[in-house]
């Protein structure tokens, strides 16, 4: 089985790309850390509305900005996830799976970039 790693460091691409504007050592991180374990709550409780909200509100935080400029990135994402879950428990991912996947986090990362960068800085607190 191949393992597939594009669409993951494209996102760590995104982060320092986007990094050069919006420092990412000024997030605080108590509030990432609780953020980032209420958007897995949302993923685990299976709620789209709740998981498209909760990775909104979490990149708000980590790159300072309002969290309504980010809904592509986040539904680009939630349906990523969805996507992979449900064709794992009826038997796994194919090729186009993969594909269709890859592209949805593609468009999920280069959003945020897109948004983030166009952002006014930074928003203090933002959620």
């Amino acid at each position: 089985m191949a393992v597939r790693c594009g669409p993951t460091a494209l996102g760590i691409t995104a982060d320092f790309a986007i990094a050069g504007k919006h420092l990412l050592r000024e997030f605080d991180g108590q509030t990432v850390g609780r953020l980032d374990t209420s958007m897995w709550r949302a993923y685990y409780n299976h709620g789209p509305s709740d998981l498209k909200r909760a990775l909104s509100l979490l990149q708000a935080e980590i790159y300072r900005c309002p969290p309504e400029i980010l809904s592509q990135h986040s539904e680009a994402r939630a349906a990523a996830m969805r996507i992979r879950d449900t064709r794992a428990a009826s038997g796994g991912m194919t090729e186009p799976d993969f594909e269709h996947v890859g592209d949805l986090l593609n468009t999920s990362w280069v959003s945020l970039q897109a948004a983030v960068s166009q952002s006014p800085l930074p928003v203090s607190g933002a959620r």
